[in-house]
């Protein structure tokens, strides 16, 4: 009785911990049979030996190992290492859930000469912006050396000399910890350049690039004084932590430079957004760019706008600039100074030049203002700012608008428009006037 029962449950267990003969003889990768076939949920390392190995319908972790392996990760995110050894690496295709996100594979060759096809996922083309996810990619990070990768080419060298798969749609990279050179498609590429001063080029399509940090499969922040060149395309550049030089290129491009210890970033011919924090030089394009200096230190950054109607959208954090505090804006010219309550001295921390609309992103609510216009026409928008704000045009037709609070609003010469908004507001030197409760 004990023994058949034994016998029955056998029967039950064996199919949990391993794949029949039968059903692994079925299996192929690269039209090869399978000898070693994953098991849903538990991580699968290849002999030393030339293996095949098959992944399973969900998300699988291979590790090759020694040989000159072939693995098909199939459906699911997949983690694929194919170890030392002249591999072929398949990711398979994967899924993308509205409102749950899009997780690619991530293959990483490993040293040897190695054939690398992420496979091309159709509902990749359809992730919305507001989705989380990351796309497929080629993954270097544990490169004992610099690499140089071309996906436009569907070449790597570097860990020995790999062929890439051109994508699709849509493919991306993860570079080394070391100066790396990397060039991407024609299509959307998502490239984490990782540590190192590494060289960015991108060309068409929709790009993301992290200049510093690696990817969002290893999130790490890894400092480098780096290069990228974006192509013509609604681009996304992550950069700072170190010098970088960013050219944002064609296109609706934002760039994010923050923690930055030097370095430029510049736009293109689009309507641009570029941030920036620590001693950055953000440069705007021939489109009307909006630059966002996030203020959280006395380093000074410099803002220079170019042909369009720029504007300037600063964050203040409140250790430079508490509650209370005052904001000189134009006096020097050119210049946003910042004088902490109790202080006695203004300093220096935005230096800006054709950009002729100031409209703070986040500052203290009830920081006092100061603000002089250009002999141009500039436009100052403080929509709902509780702290008091004296505003100046000087020239040119400016349209000044005001919080809150009793504000002065002074036109100057040309045709302004002046709006005091909430608060006994008085207004001079305008012509069109509203919410002006003094006019002289």
């Amino acid at each position: 009785m004990r023994r058949t029962t034994l016998t029955a449950l056998l029967g039950l267990v064996l199919p949990l911990g391993m794949m029949t003969a039968p059903a692994s003889a079925a299996l192929t990768c690269d039209g090869k049979a399978a000898t070693i076939v994953a098991t849903p949920g538990v991580p699968t390392t290849g002999t030393p030996g030339d293996d095949v190995i098959v992944g399973t319908s969900v998300p699988d972790t291979i590790d090759g190992a020694a040989g000159n392996d072939t693995v098909c990760g199939r459906a699911g995110e997949d983690e694929i290492d194919g170890g030392v050894g002249n591999d072929r690496l398949f990711g398979g295709e994967d899924r993308y859930e509205p409102d749950d996100g899009y997780w690619g594979d991530n293959i990483a060759p490993g040293p040897g000469d190695d054939f690398v096809d992420l496979g091309h996922d159709p509902a990749a083309e359809h992730i919305y912006d507001v989705d989380a996810g990351w796309w497929d990619q080629i993954s270097f990070k544990d490169s004992a050396q610099p690499v140089r990768v071309d996906l436009d080419a569907g070449t790597a060298t570097g860990e020995g000399t790999d062929t890439i798969v051109v994508p699709t749609y849509s493919g991306g990279v993860e570079g080394s910890a070391f100066n790396d050179h990397i060039t991407g498609s024609g299509v959307q590429d998502w490239i984490a350049a990782g540590a190192g001063d590494d060289t960015v080029l991108t060309g068409e399509g929709d790009d993301r690039v992290r200049a510093d940090a690696l990817s969002d499969f290893f999130a790490d922040v890894s400092p480098g004084d780096d290069i990228v060149s974006t192509g013509p395309g609604r681009d996304e550049v992550r950069g700072g932590h170190g010098a970088d030089t960013i050219d944002a290129g064609e296109g609706r491009d934002t760039v994010y430079a923050l923690v930055a210890s030097g370095g430029m970033a510049t736009g293109g011919t689009g309507h641009d957004v570029l941030w920036g924090s620590g001693p950055i030089t953000l440069v705007g394009g021939t489109g009307a760019d909006t630059f966002f200096p996030q203020i959280d230190s006395w380093h000074t950054i410099t803002v220079r706008g170019s042909a369009g109607r720029d504007v300037l959208r600063p964050d203040m954090d409140l250790s430079v600039a508490p509650q209370r505090s005052e904001l000189l804006v134009g006096r020097p010219a050119g210049t946003l100074q910042v004088r902490p309550r109790g202080a006695k001295r203004f300093g220096t921390v935005v230096r800006f030049s054709s950009v002729p609309v100031f409209r703070p992103n986040s500052i203290a609510s009830s920081l006092r203002i100061t603000w002089f216009g250009t002999a141009g026409p500039d436009r100052l928008d403080l929509d709902m700012h509780e702290g008091r704000v004296h505003a100046f045009g000087r020239g040119g037709a400016d349209d000044v608008r005001a919080g809150t609070a009793a504000d002065l609003l002074d036109g100057g010469a040309g045709r302004d428009v002046l709006n005091g908004d909430i608060g006994r507001d008085r207004c001079l030197h305008g012509e069109r006037l509203t919410s002006c409760e003094v006019r002289r």
